[in-house]
């Protein structure tokens, strides 16, 4: 019978009270990391989705930077620091916003960087507009981006058209 146990089971069992105890605290440690890890990982998850329902209410939030992973690409990260300094009941234009991050003409190519944001309503770029103010586009509709702006406090001249006086200098700020 030990002989057949031994077979089936090789060495993976301790055969002595040390080796047992020291397998036991090994394999502890490990699920208490495990467990730490998962802990931090589920903080980190309800910080960002907290954040992200208070976004979607227009209410404040908050959100340590460093739980976000930054893109790579230095040109997106620079898109994504701008945004974030876009206050609430706030936009700016693709043009500014351009400006800002060091392209002259490049408001097409900064509505394209927008479209890139992967941390939707947490950077806000819901708050870039068109320079005439109106909405322009939006991964969930125009209908979504008019309410999120209307709960954060923007003001709207028409339907689809943010008022004037919403519209921040992003220049000024620096």
């Amino acid at each position: 019978m030990d002989a057949e146990l031994d077979r089936v089971v090789g060495n993976s069992i301790p055969t002595s009270r040390n080796m047992l105890e020291q397998w036991i605290r090994e394999h502890e440690a490990d699920r208490i990391v495990e467990a730490a890890a998962e802990s931090v990982e589920n903080d980190m998850v309800r910080t960002v989705s907290n954040a992200v329902l208070r976004a979607y209410e227009g209410r404040e939030y908050e959100v340590d930077l460093e739980i976000l992973a930054f893109p790579s690409n230095k040109l997106l990260s620079k898109t994504i620091l701008c945004l974030l300094g876009i206050p609430r009941g706030n936009v700016i234009s693709y043009k500014a916003l351009a400006k800002a991050i060091g392209l002259k003409r490049g408001w097409r190519t900064a509505g394209r960087l927008v479209s890139l944001n992967p941390f939707s309503l947490i950077v806000p770029c819901h708050r870039v507009v068109r320079s005439n103010g109106f909405l322009g586009g939006y991964y969930w509709g125009m209908e979504e981006k008019r309410r999120i702006l209307e709960n954060e406090g923007v003001i709207f001249k028409s339907r689809y058209y943010v008022h004037e006086k919403c519209f921040f200098n992003l220049q000024r700020r620096r």
